[in-house]
C-alpha cells in the first residue's frame, strides 16, 4: 500500500522554527510507520503559482496539519483568502481528516516582529470559524506542538490499522520493485476536451492497469495496458467531457501488484455498476440506484484497496471539469490604416486555436458560420500556456476600413464558445 500522506500548513516567517521541530519528530515516525510528509519545504521549482501547487498538494494527502500562529498569510488576489486559509477549504471540500492547532496567543513563544499586524482581522475571522467547527488544543512553543502532532498522528495511524513497518518488512521488500505513479497533462479540462493520464507503473502485467474516475454524477472505469518501457497513457475523449458537470473529480490509478489480478473492480448489469473486490468483502453502488460519487465513491475505492487481503496499490490524482470560456482585452486607440493587436485569456488548452473575425457589422452567436465573410477580416489566434489563464493574440495587419465601429467575434469552432467585443477606429 502507499505511505499515508499528511500535509503540513501553515505560515512561515512565524512558525519556522515550529515547523523544523514537528518535521523532526515526524521523520522518527517515519522509521516505524509507512508516512509521508508534505509541505511548503517539498514544494521545489514548479511552473504553476504556489497557490495552485498547494491546493494540489492537498488533494493527494490523507491528513491535514493545521498550524495557526499570528499571521494570515500571503493572500490570493483572485479569492482575497490567504494560501493557508484556501488549503484548510480544500481539506474541508474533499472531506479529508482534519487536525487544527492554534497558538496560545498569551503564552505562545511568537518573535513580535513575526505578527502580521495589517491582517489581524482576517486571522481573528479565520480561527473564530477554526474553534467553531474543530477542537483546536493551544501550543505555547515548538516541543509541545511537535510532541502533540506527534501523538495525534499516532492515534490517527491506529485508527486507520496501519501497521509498523516491522511487521511487514517481507511485503514490503517485494512491493519496492512494484510501483504506480502518473500525472495528469492538464489539472484543468474544459468540457469538449480531452483529457489525458500519463504515468509508469512497474513490472505491470499482461492485463494492465486500472484507471478510475470518479465526478458528481459521472463514473467512468477503465482497464490500460502498460507499454514495454512500464509508461501507459490514458485519453477520455471529448465525448466524454462535455457532458461532465463543473466541478471535482478524482483519479484512482491501480496496480494488481503480485497475483497480477486487480482485487478490486467494477461490475455492471441492466440497472446499476457495483465495485467489490475478490474476497467478497462488501461492494458499493457507483451507478443506478442508491449509487455514490466523487470524493465518497474514490474514498470508498481506496479503502476496499486498502483491505488487508488486497495487494493491489494505487495512487491518487484530480482535476477540474470547467465550461470553457475566451475573454477579450480592451481594444483602445485604433488608428486607421495601422495593425491592430487582439488578445486576451482563456481556459481553452494550447491544443486549439481561436478564430478571430473583425466586422463592420454586428454579429449574433447564432448567426456566425463557422466561415469568414467577405465584409470582415478573419484570421487565428494561437493559444499559449501561461501562469494562471492561458492567453492568445492575433495581429490584424490589413488596414481599417472607414473611420467607424468594428465589431470581434472569437470563438472556437470545436468547443462552440463565443466572445465578442467591439472598437472604434479614428484618424489620427
Amino acid at each position: 500500500m502507499p505511505p499515508v500522506k499528511i500535509f503540513i500548513s501553515s505560515t512561515k516567517k512565524d512558525l519556522e522554527s515550529y515547523r523544523r521541530a514537528v518535521r523532526k519528530k515526524l521523520e522518527k515516525l517515519k522509521e516505524e510507520f509507512d508516512i509521508e510528509v508534505i509541505g511548503m519545504e517539498d514544494f521545489g521549482a514548479r511552473t504553476e503559482p504556489p497557490v495552485e501547487t498547494s491546493i494540489a498538494e492537498v488533494s493527494q494527502s490523507d491528513l491535514y496539519i493545521g498550524i495557526i500562529g499570528m499571521r494570515y498569510g500571503t493572500i490570493d488576489e483572485a479569492t482575497k483568502k490567504s494560501i493557508v486559509h484556501l488549503e484548510y477549504e480544500k481539506a474541508i471540500e474533499i472531506h479529508l481528516p482534519l487536525r487544527i492547532y492554534i497558538i496560545d496567543e498569551k503564552e505562545g513563544r511568537i518573535s513580535p516582529d513575526s505578527v502580521q499586524c495589517d491582517k489581524i482581522q482576517q486571522l481573528t475571522e479565520f480561527k473564530a470559524i477554526l474553534r467553531a467547527k474543530h477542537t483546536t488544543p493551544p501550543f505555547t512553543n515548538e516541543e509541545n506542538l511537535a510532541s502533540r502532532i506527534e501523538l495525534d498522528i499516532r492515534k490517527y495511524l491506529e485508527e486507520k490499522h496501519v501497521q509498523p513497518k516491522s511487521k511487514f518488512e517481507e511485503i514490503l521488500s517485494i512491493f519496492k520493485s512494484q510501483f504506480i505513479s502518473g500525472a495528469l497533462k492538464n489539472s484543468v479540462v474544459v468540457k469538449g476536451d480531452i483529457l489525458v493520464i500519463r504515468g509508469i507503473a512497474t513490472k505491470a502485467p499482461p492485463k494492465g492497469i486500472g484507471v478510475w474516475i470518479f465526478g458528481k454524477k459521472f463514473f467512468h472505469f477503465s482497464p490500460v495496458q502498460v507499454y514495454p518501457d512500464d509508461s501507459f497513457e490514458f485519453i477520455l475523449p471529448p465525448d466524454k467531457t462535455k457532458n461532465m458537470e463543473s466541478g471535482s473529480y478524482f483519479v484512482v490509478l491501480q496496480h494488481p501488484m503480485i497475483n497480477e489480478e486487480l482485487d478490486v473492480f467494477p461490475i455492471s448489469d441492466n440497472l446499476r455498476t457495483i465495485v467489490k473486490n475478490s474476497k467478497n468483502q462488501g461492494f458499493f453502488v457507483v451507478d443506478g440506484i442508491t449509487s455514490i460519487t466523487g470524493v465518497e465513491a474514490a474514498k470508498s475505492l481506496i479503502e476496499m484497496i486498502n483491505t488487508s487481503q488486497v495487494d493491489d496499490s494505487y495512487t491518487k490524482l484530480s482535476f477540474i471539469v470547467e465550461d470553457p470560456w475566451i475573454a477579450i482585452d480592451p481594444i483602445e486607440n485604433v488608428v486607421v490604416g495601422t495593425p491592430i493587436l487582439i488578445k486576451g485569456t482563456t481556459n481553452i488548452s494550447v491544443d486549439h486555436d481561436l478564430l478571430v473575425e473583425v466586422k463592420s457589422i454586428p454579429v449574433e452567436i447564432t448567426e456566425i458560420k463557422r466561415v469568414f465573410s467577405v465584409d470582415g477580416f478573419g484570421t487565428l489566434a494561437s493559444i499559449s500556456k501561461d501562469e494562471g489563464f492561458n492567453t492568445w493574440q492575433t495581429n490584424v495587419a490589413h488596414a481599417v476600413f472607414k473611420n467607424e465601429k468594428y465589431y470581434v467575434n472569437v470563438f472556437s469552432d470545436t468547443l462552440g464558445v463565443y466572445q465578442k467585443s467591439e472598437f472604434t477606429a479614428s484618424e489620427r
